[in-house]
């Protein structure tokens, strides 16, 4: 750093693991850095058709099959309808070689079967380059459980904008495709959706010197916290008004307490209220928030 500017060096040196000097430059090092993503993501694509081959090799389209067996060789269906039954023993032996638990081998055997049978056109954008294998096997981990034809809209619908749009942009078209093409689906995501929500509180732990500030988790109905935000905010606000001084983040804090106790001191005054009432009101709400700062 020279004269309150940073200098960058262009090319600089370090010693390989025999301890002799080796000279980099900054282009070299990007290209590196390129070179190694190519190569990651071509690895991927490669491991992805391996994936698909191998189930290949160990598949039968005989749904009708009462106990899905073939030559006492257990059939398992790993993807959704229209996908083929995969052998079970070759999910231990593909898990085994690739270094992973039974669970993970067989959820990325069922991704790749999924992406292969159900989401064509994804998949060939996949082998196209076109989109990384981490974000269609993400569409893929959603589409295992939904019906053939929602799973084709998601796929039409996706294919074409894998490789950029935003994981909100896909999680939403994938629930509209769902909602029109799978309203049992539908109704169960919305149920489990549900019960997730919840709030957690997090107390401080009563052995520390300071107990001051909690924490909370919360999650909410999205309108819910929609409305939520606004009373906050306007709870925040309304703080401001009445003289205030902190961040706004603690004045949004001091809000929500005060929506915990059904506050209603924070009010604006009207023209028929009493002076004198009006200003004790704006004294005490605006002392004790500033007053909260300094409790211990």
């Amino acid at each position: 750093m020279d004269g309150g500017s940073i200098r960058v060096m262009s090319s600089s040196t370090h010693d390989d693991p025999a301890g002799v000097p080796v000279a980099v430059d900054r282009a070299g090092v990007l290209g590196a850095v390129r070179g190694s993503r190519e190569a990651e993501e071509q690895a991927a694509v490669a491991g992805l058709r391996a994936a698909v081959d191998w189930a290949m090799l160990h598949a039968s389209w005989d749904w009708d099959q009462a106990d899905h067996s073939i030559f006492e060789d257990e059939m398992v269906p790993l993807a959704g309808p229209g996908a083929p039954l995969i052998s079970a023993d070759c999910v231990a032996e593909y898990a085994a070689v690739s270094g992973l638990s039974p669970q993970s081998g067989r959820a990325r055997l069922a991704v790749a079967v999924e992406l292969r049978y159900r989401l064509r056109r994804l998949y060939e954008r996949v082998l196209d380059g076109a989109v990384p294998v981490w974000r269609a096997r993400w569409i893929a981990e959603r589409t295992l459980h939904l019906t053939q034809a929602a799973a084709d809209a998601v796929d039409r619908l996706l294919a074409p904008y894998a490789g950029s749009t935003t994981f909100a942009q896909m999680d939403r078209t994938i629930a509209e495709a769902i909602a029109r093409h799978d309203p049992q689906a539908a109704r169960k995501r919305e149920e489990q959706a549900v019960e997730q929500t919840g709030v957690w509180f997090h107390h401080p732990d009563p052995t520390l010197e300071s107990q001051a500030i909690a924490s909370l988790d919360a999650r909410l109905d999205a309108t819910d916290a929609l409305d939520l935000d606004a009373a906050v905010t306007a709870g925040a606000q309304a703080l401001a008004d009445l003289g205030s001084t902190d961040s706004l983040d603690v004045r949004r804090a001091a809000a929500l307490a005060d929506l915990a106790r059904a506050d209603l001191t924070i009010t604006y005054p009207t023209t028929d209220d009493d002076q004198a009432e009006v200003e004790a009101r704006v004294a005490k709400a605006v002392s004790r928030h500033q007053r909260k700062r300094h409790v211990k």
